[in-house]
């Protein structure tokens, strides 16, 4: 039941912009980007990956770096890679285990606007990628739980909005990125919220 929140943020937001999919956007002072359209961005993560029983040592969120492409005005493709880690004593004598995740992934996501609220861009749509964990030991004892690296697909709904629409240059680029899902991935599932900056490449 909890799995399928995500799905159903994705299918709502879908049906909630289809009225105005076939209709051409009007004029915005946001920026308003369109089909070869590239954006760059940094992210973090508002929760850690750390998924054992006493984690210590996390890092304050997991940091990333994502590049979008526009297919056309509605749809783009992204490549996402992002970085978590933590650490966690595993028995008496076992000493300290840090665990790395590295997880890339690519994402297929629809974007859409809602009626009334300008300067606000939306997108739904999926990452699928793989969640790739090492583990280290102080003391050179072999890892003796059961994570382990594995295939990830988080549905996720996210919001843009312009830092300075009515600038000019590269702040007229710039934007807040909001984004929320829920990861599909057995150990590491559950939800997944993340902040970021925006640069458009591009801009028509």
């Amino acid at each position: 039941m909890i799995k399928n929140a995500g799905w159903t943020i994705v299918l709502f937001a879908i049906a909630l912009s289809c009225a105005e999919a076939g209709k051409p956007e009007a004029p915005d002072p946001a920026l308003n980007p369109g089909r070869g359209s590239m954006s760059a961005s940094v992210r973090i993560g508002l929760r850690s990956y750390a998924a054992t029983d006493d984690p210590f040592g996390t890092m304050p969120f997991p940091v990333g770096a994502s590049f979008e492409y526009l297919l056309s005005d509605k749809l783009g493709i992204a490549a996402t890679l992002t970085y978590d880690k933590w650490s966690d004593y595993l028995g008496m004598y076992g000493g300290k285990f840090d665990f790395h995740v590295i997880q890339p992934s690519l994402s297929l996501a629809y974007h859409f606007k809602i009626p009334g609220l300008s300067g606000l861009r939306f997108r739904a749509g999926a990452d699928c990628g793989t969640i790739f964990l090492a583990v280290n030991n102080e003391l050179g004892n072999a890892y003796p739980g059961a994570l382990k690296s594995q295939p990830e697909v988080t549905p996720f709904l996210a919001a843009e909005a312009s830092l300075w629409p009515r600038a000019e240059g590269i702040l007229s680029r710039l934007r807040l990125s909001v984004q929320g899902g829920w990861s599909i991935c057995d150990d590491f599932s559950g939800f997944r919220g993340v902040v970021g900056i925006v640069l458009w490449l591009n801009k028509e």
